[in-house]
């Protein structure tokens, strides 16, 4: 059981780690373009996509707490 949480939290921080390095790329990205119609797009895209894996990252810190909270539990008895 506690290996499985153990891989279960690595799942998540592995997710974690790439949701990060992928946001890094989008504001490099964000702070080349200089404002034409299509690089406007773009960072709306860009913008987008930062939201959608700022919600992702909500989830994921909750579900890797969760679980530590459960492998702690599960540690204690």
């Amino acid at each position: 059981m506690i290996a499985d949480l153990h891989r279960q939290i690595y799942e998540r921080d592995t997710e974690l780690k790439a949701i990060f390095d992928d946001q890094q790329r989008l504001r490099e990205n964000m702070k080349s373009l200089k404002g034409t119609a299509e690089e406007k797009a773009l960072t709306q895209r860009y913008t987008q996509q930062l939201n959608e894996q700022e919600n992702r990252l909500e989830v994921l810190r909750k579900e890797k707490e969760q679980l530590e909270a459960k492998k702690d539990a599960l540690r204690r008895n």
